[in-house]
């Protein structure tokens, strides 16, 4: 396993990636435990005065279960999503 940096939080990564192109430049911080990065947190900065901040992890209880979501903040509106709503 590649903790979840590279089990989960990848996709996270490919999504942005897909939707808006190639960042300019990528910043991360996160916790580890034995097995790598266990949670992530990651800023893509893009030239359009667009950032994109993503979470993942999975140094969740046991009984959390998984969960999807995100937040598009838009000039005029904003979509939500939850997995878990």
């Amino acid at each position: 396993s590649g903790g979840g940096a590279l089990d989960l939080h990848i996709h996270d990564t490919d999504f942005v990636h897909h939707l808006l192109g190639k960042p300019r430049a990528v910043t991360s911080v996160g916790t580890k435990d034995k097995s790598g990065w266990s949670h992530i947190f990651t800023t893509y900065h893009f030239d359009q005065k667009i950032a994109v901040t993503a979470e993942g992890g999975w140094n969740y209880p046991a009984h959390w279960g998984f969960q999807m979501a995100f937040q598009a903040v838009f000039e005029r509106g904003a979509v939500e999503y939850d997995s878990g709503a």
